[in-house]
């Protein structure tokens, strides 16, 4: 059996790309700011980069854990928790990658009604200062 290596990137370009395929299938009205209220503002509102998708995938990873209860967490939406990836790679990543990444990471979303920022199962590995 041959053993594919990956280069230096490679990987998280090929998850990335996948979240961003998923969450596009499973949530079409997913722009970079958030949710668009209809499927013909989507167009309008241009792609969600994948290596802001990678970047909240590895955050994601490394400080949230999901809930094992059905229990959302509405103290963060996505709009807070992006800012907090910002802070942390010192670089900025949009709404929608978050979201997108937050999907692709098995979490549970729930959108409000008159927000583009959902909520999801997430809560923080550690309290932040």
């Amino acid at each position: 059996m041959r053993q594919h290596i990956f280069e230096a990137g490679q990987l998280d370009d090929l998850v990335s790309h996948k979240a961003l395929s998923e969450a596009l299938t499973f949530l079409p009205t997913l722009t970079p700011n958030g949710f668009a209220k209809s499927l013909d503002e989507v167009p309008l509102a241009g792609r969600i980069d994948p290596e802001h998708v990678s970047l909240c995938i590895k955050w994601i990873g490394a400080n949230m854990v999901l809930s094992t209860k059905p229990i959302i967490n509405v103290r963060q939406s996505s709009y807070t928790l992006k800012h907090w990836v910002e802070k942390d790679y010192s670089a900025y990543v949009t709404n929608g990658a978050f979201i997108c990444a937050a999907h692709y990471m098995g979490a549970d979303i729930q959108i409000g009604r008159a927000t583009p920022n959902p909520m999801f199962n997430l809560f923080m590995r550690k309290r932040r200062k």
